[in-house]
């Protein structure tokens, strides 16, 4: 498992409207994975919502069907994906997202897991760590010139 940390100056409540919004997370994704992402169950975000996205995993074309675990509005929201890549076999991912208020903005905590192996984890750290911290430091500048 994998954790990561950001401060947001935003109240939770704005940062979990942006989480929440599956669809919109390609506005703050890492750029090289090139996703697309769209809703085909539910009518908004939601504990029924059930996403499609599409984009570049590790320089190769992936699918997933993304589906809401956890949705307590402005405390927790988490994502399943079930990743699919022609030649491999499937891979799923937890994303779970705990939002904390801190003074008059947001500690946002951010676990990720996954079907990866151990040591394929120990090697794929660096990368991972990366990607995780990119997608945060975007949605941080997002939230943050959007409140």
């Amino acid at each position: 498992m994998f954790r990561f940390s950001i401060a947001i100056e935003a109240p939770p409540e704005r940062v979990f409207e942006e989480l929440s919004h599956v669809e919109r997370h390609p506005l703050w994704a890492n750029p090289k994975a090139k996703m697309h992402m769209e809703q085909v169950q539910g009518a908004g975000p939601g504990a029924d919502a059930v996403y499609r996205s599409s984009g570049i995993f590790s320089k190769a074309a992936v699918t997933a069907d993304v589906t809401v675990k956890d949705y307590e509005p402005s405390r927790v929201f988490s994502i399943h994906s079930a990743q699919h890549q022609e030649g491999k076999k499937d891979q799923w991912y937890d994303n779970s997202f705990r939002l904390t208020l801190q003074g008059n903005g947001t500690l946002l905590e951010k676990t990720t897991d996954g079907s990866i192996g151990p040591i394929i984890k120990v090697i794929a750290r660096p990368a991972i760590t990366k990607d995780a911290m990119t997608s945060l430091e975007n949605l941080k500048r997002l939230v943050e010139t959007s409140a």
